[in-house]
């Protein structure tokens, strides 16, 4: 008796492991199947469709051909402004411009980078390898200049990218020699790089309007833009400067300035703004092309234009 109930319950015990084993096997192999389906294979198509967290929907293309990708962020998930591959990532959505802040070091190197200080490093004052060397310089992945663009005009030379370019706003520092150095710097650099054709897809823009004719003397074929609210389109356009990016202040005062009669060249573009309502107003008074770091806000007002 004690025989058969022992060999029953050891049947009941074997049996319900069983059941238990054949229902973990199911589980793990419906949770593989549904991750399998919920993330398909990476493929050039589907991780363009998901870069920088911004989905972009049917007609959205012509509106970021108006749009400049500020610091080369089209959105808040890069998180590494003026880098290489942030700038990368940014021309595959094909803005009108990539947008990147220039500065110089004391021995005359070109970086980029969003501010004149790196972790109390004032950046004019310092030697680049001192910069180059610190923690928060290799963090934010801080390229110097001419890799930037050597990267990216070989980038922007193939047809489907043809519509895009660099703008480089550049920082005359606390004196007039610094400024000075810095745009001879720059021009020696661009015409370094001996293509002209190349040089059409570079954009850049001062506040000081002796860099941008020191600049405009010296390199033909590139678009200088002046920063500053104190000169008017007609006066720009006889000194050969080749547009405007202005603060929406700027616009705000003058308008008129947002669109120039007689020439559709006169590039007018307005640094980066938050309110949705200001992007609106601007849009009315015609500026064609607006700095942002957050894309899919930016379309979503253009659209409803």
């Amino acid at each position: 008796m004690k025989n058969r109930t022992f060999t029953t319950i050891k049947c009941s015990v074997v049996s319900l492991m069983t059941v238990l084993l054949l229902l973990f096997a199911n589980t793990a192999s419906a949770q593989t199947n549904a991750k399998h389906r919920s993330t398909p294979k990476a493929t050039p198509k589907t991780a363009a469709a998901a870069l920088n967290g911004l989905q972009l929907q049917a007609g959205d293309s012509a509106c970021l051909q108006r749009i400049i990708a500020y610091q080369g962020r089209l959105s808040a998930t890069d998180t590494q402004p003026n880098a290489i591959r942030t700038m990368f990532r940014a021309l595959e959505r094909h803005p009108f411009a990539v947008h990147a802040d220039v500065r110089l070091t004391s021995d005359d190197k070109l970086i980029l980078y969003a501010s004149d200080v790196m972790e109390g490093l004032y950046i004019p004052d310092s030697p680049y390898q001192l910069l180059a060397d610190h923690p928060a310089f290799r963090e934010a992945a801080v390229p110097l200049l001419k890799e930037y663009l050597i990267k990216g005009l070989q980038r922007l030379s193939r047809q489907e990218y043809s519509s895009t370019s660099i703008l480089l706003e550049i920082h005359p520092g606390g004196n007039g020699e610094y400024g000075i150095r810095l745009a001879d710097q720059l021009a020696d650099l661009l015409l370094s790089l001996g293509d002209m054709d190349a040089q059409k897809h570079v954009i850049i823009a001062s506040p000081d309007f002796t860099q941008c004719e020191l600049l405009r003397k010296r390199l033909s074929h590139v678009r200088i833009l002046y920063q500053g609210s104190d000169m008017e389109p007609d006066k720009l356009l006889q000194a050969g400067m080749s547009g405007l990016y202005c603060d929406m202040k700027a616009y705000y005062q003058h308008p008129d300035w947002a669109v120039v009669e007689g020439d559709k060249n006169f590039l007018t573009a307005v640094q980066p703004v938050r309110n949705e309502g200001d992007w609106a107003k601007l849009m009315s008074f015609g500026v064609r092309y607006m700095a942002t770091d957050d894309a899919a806000r930016l379309i979503s007002v253009m659209q409803k234009k």
